[in-house]
Order: C-alpha cells, then sequence, then structure tokens
C-alpha cells in the first residue's frame, strides 16, 4: 500500500477493497458502492493544525504533534498540561514516545508530517481534476505475458519437483472424478429422469399408479375414481382413463414355463388390468384393430399385441388369436 501510495503521486491508481480504514488511510477520494450504485464520494482535504509561536501543532484540543528537534516554550508545556488536566476526568492518557508506535497512532489520526490533520469531505465538481485526451495520442498498452515465458514458468516445476508436481496431479484427478461422482448423484431427481425419458421416448400414452408413502417402505396402490377426476380437472389437455378389475390379475407365466423360452425381462408375466376400450377411445388413443374385433359384452376382451406375443412367449402351443382358449 506504501508503494502504491507513491506511485499514485504520478500515476492514477484505483483500488477495489472491503477495507474502509485502509481506503481512508491511503485512499485521495473514497468512492462507496452498494448493489451497484454510488452511496457516497468523498475526497480529502488537509485542515491546518492551530500552531503555537513556537511551532508545536495542537489538533482539535485533542491531539499534540511535536515535530523530531523542534523547541517548545514554558506556554506550550502549560497548555499540555491542562490537556492532561482536563482529559483525567473522561478517559485514559496515553503519552507515547516509541517511534513504532507514534507512526501508528498518526496514521489512525490522519496526522500528516507537517502537523495538519486530514479529513473528508463529499467531492464537488471543483475537486476532480478532469484532463483532456487525444485519442490518436493515446495507446493503451496490452500487459500480456511471453508465450515464451509462459511456457518456461510453467515448466520449471517438472524439472524441479516432478514426483511432487505428478502426485498433485493425481490427486486432484480423483478429487474431481469423486466431485463430479458425488455432485450427479446429489442432483438426480427420479421425477425429473422420468419426466425426461418419456419426453426422449417420445411416448403418447404412459400407464401411471399410486404411492402410499409409508415410514418403512413405499406402497403403490391403484387409483380410485376421484383420483382419475382430480387429474381430469388439473390437466384438462389430457385423456385419463381408469384401469378396472386391476387386482384379479391373471399370472401365465409359471403355467407352461417348461415349454417357454428363457425369460426375456421384455415380456410380461400376466395381465394386471384392463380398460373399457370403443371405438372412440381407440381413435384418442391412436390404436388400430389388428384382427377380430371390439368386445361386446363383460365375457370378452381385446388383447394388445404386446399381451398376445407375452402369451405366445410363454406358451409354445399358441400361434395365433384362436389358438388362446
Amino acid at each position: 500500500m506504501d508503494t502504491l501510495k507513491k506511485l499514485s503521486k504520478e500515476k492514477l491508481v484505483i483500488i477495489v477493497s472491503h477495507d474502509r480504514e485502509f481506503a481512508e488511510i491511503y485512499g485521495d477520494r473514497v468512492i462507496e458502492l452498494k448493489d451497484g450504485k454510488i452511496i457516497s464520494d468523498n475526497t480529502k482535504f488537509e485542515v491546518e493544525a492551530q500552531k503555537s509561536i513556537s511551532g508545536v501543532s495542537f489538533i482539535d484540543d485533542k491531539i499534540v504533534h511535536i515535530k523530531k528537534g523542534q523547541q517548545i516554550t514554558k506556554q506550550d508545556l502549560m497548555r499540555i498540561n491542562q490537556m492532561i488536566l482536563d482529559n483525567l476526568n473522561k478517559e485514559d492518557t496515553i503519552i507515547s514516545f516509541d517511534d513504532k508506535s507514534n507512526t501508528e497512532v498518526k496514521r489512525s489520526a490522519f496526522i500528516t508530517d507537517d502537523g495538519n490533520r486530514e479529513v473528508f469531505k463529499s467531492t464537488t465538481s471543483e475537486d476532480v481534476n478532469l484532463k483532456d485526451y487525444d485519442p490518436s495520442k493515446f495507446k493503451l498498452i496490452r500487459s500480456k505475458m511471453r508465450t515464451k515465458d509462459e511456457f518456461t514458468m510453467g515448466v520449471s516445476s517438472l524439472k524441479h519437483k516432478p514426483i511432487r508436481l505428478m502426485f498433485t496431479i493425481l490427486l486432484s484427478f480423483v478429487a474431481f472424478a469423486m466431485f463430479g461422482l458425488t455432485d450427479t448423484m446429489a442432483s438426480y431427481n427420479v421425477i425429473t429422469s422420468t419426466y425426461e425419458s418419456i419426453k426422449l421416448l417420445n411416448l403418447k400414452t404412459v400407464a401411471i399408479a399410486k404411492t402410499n408413502i409409508n415410514e418403512n417402505y413405499n406402497q403403490t396402490t391403484f387409483m380410485s375414481s376421484e383420483d382419475v377426476n382430480y387429474l381430469k380437472q388439473k390437466y384438462p389437455s389430457f385423456e385419463f382413463y381408469k384401469v378396472v378389475n386391476s387386482r384379479k390379475g391373471f399370472y401365465f407365466q409359471n403355467i407352461d414355463r417348461a415349454s417357454s423360452s428363457s425369460y426375456n425381462p421384455f415380456y410380461g408375466e400376466s395381465i394386471a388390468g384392463m380398460l373399457p376400450i370403443d371405438t372412440d377411445i381407440m381413435s384418442k388413443l391412436n390404436l388400430q384393430l389388428i384382427e377380430g374385433r371390439l368386445p361386446e359384452n363383460n365375457t370378452e376382451i381385446a388383447l394388445s399385441k404386446h399381451v398376445f406375443d407375452s402369451i405366445k412367449h410363454y406358451y409354445n402351443n399358441v400361434t395365433s388369436i384362436e389358438s388362446i382358449s
């Protein structure tokens, strides 16, 4: 800071700092910002102290500045003594003859070498000395290190401490890998992942279920008519159809397992529910009748192609719709 202060006598020095004390000690002008706006703009001024005939400076009747080698008079001593007596009933009085302590006092009290005091006042237009520059004669110098110097500095550590450098690189690689893995796992969201999967696969029809959250486990249940009506009201642009007879599923996986091929998770293992269907529902769901006709009473069902392929997978004697009894 002392070096920058000396440099500021010839060059403009701008410092951004959160230390208000240092800004007031070293700065000639302090501009305070908050939320991107200027809330104060103060410029430092030097206020001349009251000096005695001998040259002793009395600052605000609180501080006495006696320069090195200076002679003091009897009147100075009497005034200093009176200042001490007046302050005894107010607070402690410290008289220092230590160079380091005196330097800190002068700095914190903004006392100049001439015995005057520096204070801040609001900046006015008269306090700002603007200079006119000719753009044609003004050229900015780009601060950039030469590529050769950058390369030399970069490889210098390889030459002197290669083992420690390689060990540091290895630890950094492991740390970043663990950080990436942890961040990925922490940011995983089942709902978001399911939504992105549905959007990626461009699915038009999705089966959904209701989950009751308990203390020990989550139990999947089936939706009631009230649940379906709630979804219809909240999402009027979607079509919702309630699955019926869902608790009376028919399993066909193990009936003739010996004659089936090896297990494949692609094929379903049971019929877990049924959906009332007619030509209007088929049109909205974009379904096509491949073979046969639609059910006409409660004793008939229509199988989807996936359900039929699953039955065919587990039963070698099933080759067509007619072969299912």
